[in-house]
């Protein structure tokens, strides 16, 4: 009589291949509530800055210059986070851009909150918003690139643009949210929607350190030390229609987010808790 034995190579396959997959679903959680997240913080800042700068006496002139500011660094330093996420990896990209936001917006919170109980100067304050949005946009480029270089890493062709898709549903519906929580915490200040977003910033980045720490340290120089990426002509490449596509879609989105307020106040004659709490939900 034969004895037979189980399968135990075959058992533990399956045994690491059920534990990649919880490390892939709880690292698909971390990311896309960090993209949430992310997506509230661009979208409250157009909801709670508009009221404070008419009660510092700014005009709309002034307000659209922080916002430039930090639009512009964004996006001359995507360029180098393109690398950097391959060298830091995933999660420690997402969570500097995370951690450094938590702590901008905690910075501008206090700052307008100085500047309305009159303890900061106007212009000093215009500088030092300029100075935090240019921080935050300097280290927040790679949270995008860094999310993506995660979900093509783990995706197959076949499932690449649901992946894909998922990054941009989280991202707008934060978008979405984000003046909603912005008119709903005004009511406590008009500087309290920066505290409650640097809340979020953190817990995101506490979310990700510790919800799927392992796989979220993926970095693609890690098993392609040896490869370098080739320039890319983007005057001759394919995508360039779609750059420009959104690039016009973003210009008219966030041109007119910048001016939502502003109008909403001088429209319906509100003073400026009335504007961020109106303002805000007629955004959402």
């Amino acid at each position: 009589m034969t004895e037979r034995y189980p399968d135990t190579n075959a058992g533990d396959r399956d045994s690491a291949r059920e534990r990649d997959m919880r490390s892939h679903r709880r690292a698909s959680i971390a990311i896309t509530f960090s993209l949430l997240v992310f997506g509230m913080g661009q979208s409250f800042i157009f909801t709670s800055i508009p009221p404070i700068a008419r009660e510092l006496g700014w005009n709309e002139s002034r307000v659209g210059l922080i916002m430039m500011s930090g639009a512009i660094v964004l996006v001359c330093f995507s360029f180098f986070w393109g690398k950097w996420v391959d060298r830091l990896g995933t999660r420690r990209s997402m969570q500097i851009g995370r951690l450094t936001y938590a702590l901008t917006t905690r910075g501008l919170g206090a700052l307008f909150a100085g500047a309305l109980d009159g303890k900061t100067d106007s212009t000093a304050t215009f500088l030092w918003a300029i100075s935090l949005r240019i921080v935050f946009s300097a280290s927040s480029g790679g949270v995008f690139p860094a999310a993506q270089a995660y979900f093509v890493a783990t995706s197959t062709p076949g499932t690449r643009t649901s992946a894909i898709a998922t990054l941009g549903i989280a991202f707008g519906v934060g978008m979405t949210m984000g003046p909603g929580l912005a008119a709903i915490a005004s009511n406590l200040s008009l500087h309290a929607p920066f505290y409650v977003m640097a809340f979020l910033a953190f817990a995101s980045t506490v979310v990700l350190h510790f919800f799927a720490p392992k796989i979220l340290s993926y970095s693609s120089n890690s098993s392609n030390a040896d490869s370098k990426a080739q320039p890319i002509n983007w005057l001759t490449h394919p995508a360039l229609p779609f750059l420009l596509l959104i690039m016009i879609v973003s210009l008219i989105l966030n041109g007119t987010q910048q001016v939502v307020v502003f109008f909403v106040q001088d429209l319906l004659s509100l003073n400026a808790q009335e504007a961020a709490q109106r303002g805000g939900m007629s955004m959402t």
